[in-house]
């Protein structure tokens, strides 16, 4: 995602809650860390672990198709 959109989506939201007032270094501090803070969560993920869902479930879904043509045949 685009951290600049991100950065003025969210400061936005808080200018929208906090009105006309300006914003005070600490508040654009905070805006900064929760960015920086998204960045670390999206390298904890694992796409492997998805991967190896939707192989499951392929294999298992098609299983169940082949055994049900298989009851109908015989």
């Amino acid at each position: 995602m685009n951290k600049g959109r991100e950065y003025l989506r969210r400061l936005k939201q808080v200018q929208k809650y906090k009105g006309d007032e300006p914003l005070n270094q600490e508040e654009i501090d905070m805006l900064f860390e929760s960015l920086k803070r998204k960045d670390e969560l999206r390298e904890q993920r694992k796409p492997w672990i998805g991967c190896l869902i939707s192989i499951v479930g392929t294999i298992i879904f098609w299983s169940c198709i082949v055994w049900f043509v298989l009851y109908l045949l015989s």
